[in-house]
Order: structure tokens, then sequence, then C-alpha cells
């Protein structure tokens, strides 16, 4: 798939006290076909986010203010569950990740970013929300469609069905119900990746 058509309509805060930080990273992910906006801090980065859909966040862990790059994921992983984050630091630090990954951080960067390693790493979560969008559709669809089943089923057999007909009746709806099933599991496990992804 075309990594354009994956960005399109995809928009990214980018978070970074250095005004140079982030016109880099903007040109970076305009140039793939991203939309940006941007915030100089964690504060201003909230406010952006409750003025707007962001499908991810792209900040940097250490910022001046009370809102530094972990607390801010804390903020978007409770407050907005369907945006990713992913971090930016100089220092990486493994008791830091591991506090990151538990505020729902998605992945993580080190600064100064490079280019290829940045587009890498949104063309992956470009992917993986692609995918999660199109399982939930299907999921839906799937729903629909047994729901429509069973009910015509249903109908069918309260009306003059006898015999084998409503033994075939009855089986059929056996099978519509366990599709039912199937759907829901699927739906679940659709689920579980979503929360896996943020938790």
């Amino acid at each position: 798939m075309d990594s354009t058509l994956q960005a399109n309509g995809r928009r990214v805060l980018i978070v970074d006290d250095e005004p140079g930080v982030r016109t880099v990273l903007r040109r970076f992910l305009e140039a793939e076909g991203y939309e940006t906006a941007e915030a100089e801090s964690g504060e201003l980065a909230q406010e952006r986010l409750k003025a707007g859909r962001f499908d991810a966040v792209l900040s940097d862990l250490s910022m001046p203010g009370a809102i530094d790059g972990i607390a801010l994921a804390g903020i978007v992983h409770r407050e907005f569950p369907e945006t990713e984050v992913i971090l930016m630091t100089g220092f990486p630090d493994i008791e830091v990740t591991i506090q990151a990954l538990k505020e729902g951080v998605l992945d993580f960067l080190v600064k100064p970013v490079n280019r290829e390693n940045l587009l890498a790493v949104m063309r992956r979560w470009s992917r993986e929300r692609a995918l999660r969008e199109a399982l939930k559709d299907a999921n839906a669809v799937l729903e629909s469609c047994v729901e429509g089943l069973l009910g015509a089923l249903e109908s069918l057999c309260q009306g003059e069905l006898t015999g084998t007909a409503k033994k075939r009746a009855e089986f059929v709806i056996e099978k519509a119900r366990k599709l039912e099933a199937l759907a829901a599991s699927l739906k679940k496990v659709d689920e579980k990746k979503v929360e896996s992804a943020t938790a």
C-alpha cells in the first residue's frame, strides 16, 4: 500500500519546545502526506487536543512546564484513547521507557530524529491503524448480517414449518448463532488489540 495513502487524512500533533525541531518534523511528515499541527509545551498540546481530533501525538520527552512527554502520554491515554503517542528523547533510559509504555506510548525515537526512522515508525503505525479500522468495519458488517439472518430464520420457524424443514431451519439457526458468537469474539480481539496498543 502506498505510504501517502496510509497517511492521507491522518493528523499528527508535534510537541517540542524547540521551534527548529518542530519545523523539521513537520516537513518530514507533511512530505509524507500527514496533516500536522504544533505545540511548544505539554500544556498547549493538551489545549490543542481538546480543540481538535488528532490521530497521533509526536512529543519530546523532556519539556519545561508541569506536563512533560510522559505526563502528556498519560493524559492522551485517558482522555483521547484513539490517539497514539510517540515520544522522542535524546537520552534513552530503560526505566523511563517502562514508565512511558505504562502510560500508553506506542514507540520511542532517539533525538536527533532521523527521517527514515521517523517515517518507518509512522508507516508502521498507519498500517496498523488502517488494519484495525478495516477489522472494525468487517466486524460491524458481519454482526449486521448475522442479526438479519437470525431474525429471518426465527420468524420462519415460528410459521408453519414441520418435520424435516423445521429441523433444517433449526440447524441453520444454530450455525447462525455460532457465527454471531464468532463475530463477538472477533470484536473482543479487536478491542484487546486497541487496548494493548495504548496499555
